[in-house]
């Protein structure tokens, strides 16, 4: 089942994880009594290891990997309970090991969703109210950070928490970072902070900062890693606050992006999944702490031998027949009889002296029996068929890891191929980044030598003009909206937007976004240059001819005017680039968007960009698609 959430929780030494762990899931097993609101289960009742039924469509796995000699315990706790939108997983993982030499007493708490994949189950399974509860009641450290359940209000005195809390080395969760953008806001903002962040909950600690608390909180980042009042910024693990290069890892949610998903005083819709959705894959796909991964080993090898062991026991019952005489009444019994009874048949003569010899042998080389009777006979049988079942489950558990380890290998595979394309990537970026720094030095060197010393200063765009963080941002400055762009005066988007939030699952870093915003800088430019009569022509006749005005270019080799024949051609992949655009542009809501920017090409995602030139019309361009390379000959 895939994992859709995942924390690890470090308490204190003088706790026992074990005992924490059983407290808090028989309070939430409780919490979920059919008596309850919405509540499921006929009962909250379990004692020990072993599959507890607790309703009609949920079930308490629990497994003990104990070990005597160093006073170590392992639990999990699995509750896997279907309903109408699924079949959904709970896993309790309590460790408690006195004689670890950093960590001692340790939970782990895994949700997942069946017949899902990774990315849908981090979108649809909720942090377990059971996480909140832990970190609400027990002191929760992550390195030296301490998580909080809900988002701490920080005052003037308290500012240096959170620069402790971002610059902490050891620490594996996020720090959110919400500046009031207020005196008269902050309890509102407290509010909206609580429900933005609450898909975030064990996977980060978000803090407040008070309008009061901000002139001490500003002083002690630097610019690079400043946050503004109104802003949200999610610190990742390892800031290293003196590298300004840093700061790109630390994403801002700015507030016009927030405020767009405000209602009722609460973030709604799709927002809080997604900004807490980087920060939930870091826990789900990175590599387990040592510690923790070698006491979740020992708990799955104990769940394996217990899930065999029920399996062939159910196998065993469901083949046990009771025998009969039915047409059996011409069949000479068998010549075994318990050995309390004299025989009524002479064995020697029945059955031979060899065979009776050698059925004596089997007896007490599996038994540990001396006497050939019905009850051994029957012990004999019970043996066989359990051996016989074990056998056959664990073969078929054979086969599923190996299926498993095939699906791993698989994404391995796909993981080292796109590693191999970035890397590609890089070596064009790199090589291009080469020649333009030549002609920049080449042409620097000119203007020296005709003392043209003004046109050596190159201007920096201005302030409204600069890259989004990340590709939701970008869709939200070219629709309707208060983070509506003045680039939305000539360049609308109109596309997917789900589509587009795919592409931010594959760019940690934002640069996806930032060259789709060079892009629209491209599309914006041409399109005002149209407006004025500048210019005549496509997009890439403007980028390709040196002549014309200045204005924002890229280099032509990034965009395609059109698709290949084979790709419109193709009834099936044509519709895929058949993009919706206002009714006024055409009454059908859709037209063909062939014309495309490409940010690679070195991979089956290699994100595009299309749009639909209305410059001769509405004087807009439209972007109907921002996302993953469209079906084409080579996907």
């Amino acid at each position: 089942m895939p994992v859709g959430y995942r924390a690890i929780f470090r308490i204190a030494p003088n706790q026992d994880a074990v005992d924490v762990a059983e407290s808090l899931l028989r309070g939430w097993l409780r919490e979920k009594l059919s008596k309850n609101r919405r509540g499921t289960l006929s009962t909250a009742d379990w004692d020990g290891p072993g599959v507890h039924v607790l309703g009609p469509a949920a079930e308490l796995t629990v497994i003990h990997a104990d070990h005597e000699s160093d006073a170590s315990k392992r639990r999990q706790y699995r509750f896997v309970e279907t309903n109408a939108g699924g079949t959904w997983s709970v896993s309790i993982y309590g460790l408690a090991l006195p004689n670890s030499r950093d960590h001692t007493q340790t939970l782990v708490i895994e949700a997942g969703l069946e017949d899902v994949d990774e990315s849908e189950a981090i979108i649809r399974v909720d942090p377990p109210r059971i996480a909140r509860h832990l970190l609400e009641t027990f002191d929760v450290r992550d390195g030296q950070t301490v998580l909080h359940g809900s988002p701490k209000k920080i005052r003037s005195a308290d500012a240096d928490e959170i620069y402790d809390a971002i610059a902490d080395p050891f620490r594996t969760a996020s720090v959110i970072v919400a500046v009031s953008p207020g005196e008269d806001l902050d309890d509102r903002w407290t509010e909206v902070v609580k429900s933005l962040t609450r898909q975030s909950v064990g996977v980060a600690t978000a803090f407040v900062v008070s309008a009061a608390a901000y002139p001490q909180f500003s002083a002690l980042l630097p610019a690079s890693h400043a946050v503004k009042p109104g802003e949200v910024r999610t610190f990742g693990p390892r800031a290293v606050l003196t590298d300004s290069n840093d700061s790109y890892k630390h994403r801002i949610l700015g507030p016009a992006t927030l405020s767009r998903s405000i209602r009722g005083g609460r973030v709604q819709g799709h927002l809080p999944n997604v900004h807490a959705e980087t920060a939930r894959l870091r826990f789900a796909q990175a590599e387990l702490p040592g510690d923790i991964r070698r006491s979740l080993e020992i708990v799955s090898r104990a769940a394996l031998l217990s899930d065999r062991s029920r399996e062939v026991e159910d196998r065993v019952r469901r083949s046990i027949v009771e025998p009969t005489n039915d047409g059996m009444d011409d069949v000479s019994p068998l010549p075994v009889v318990p050995s309390s009874v004299k025989p009524a048949v002479d064995f020697e003569r029945a059955a031979g002296p060899g065979l009776l010899a050698r059925l004596g042998l089997v007896m007490r080389r599996w038994l540990k029996r001396d006497s050939v009777d019905v009850e051994s006979v029957e012990a004999l049988d019970s043996m066989l068929t359990w051996k016989s079942e074990e056998v056959a489950v664990a073969l078929e558990q054979l086969d599923e890891a190996g299926r498993e380890q095939s699906e791993l290998a698989d994404r391995v595979a796909a993981l080292q191929q796109r590693s191999a394309d970035l890397e590609l990537d890089l070596a064009v970026e790199s090589a291009r980044v080469i020649e333009l720094e030549r002609t920049e030095r080449f042409y620097r060197e000119r203007l020296k030598e005709a003392k043209r010393f003004d046109d050596l200063v190159v201007a920096t765009d201005p302030v409204e003009w600069g890259s989004p963080t990340s590709v939701e941002e970008l869709v939200n400055r070219l629709t309707d909206g208060e983070g509506e762009h003045q680039a939305r005066q000539f360049v609308e988007f109109t596309g997917p937007i789900a589509k587009a939030l795919e592409v931010d699952k594959r760019d940690n870093l934002g640069r996806y976004a930032k060259l789709l915003w060079e892009y629209i800088r491209v599309l914006h430019d041409y399109a005002s240059l149209r407006s004025s009569d500048s210019i005549a022509g496509s997009v890439h006749m403007y980028l390709t001819n040196d002549d014309a005005p200045a204005g924002h270019k890229c280099a032509p080799s990034n965009h395609a005017s059109t698709e290949s024949d084979p790709v419109l051609n193709t009834p099936a992949w044509r519709r895929e680039r058949v993009l919706p655009v206002p009714d006024q542009v055409d009454s059908s809501g859709f037209v063909l968007m062939d014309a495309h920017f490409k940010i690679s090409s070195r991979d089956t995602f290699a994100p595009r960009m299309h749009y639909f030139d209305d410059t001769a019309n509405s004087g807009k361009i439209y972007v109907g698609y921002i996302g993953r390379h469209l079906t084409n000959t080579s996907s």
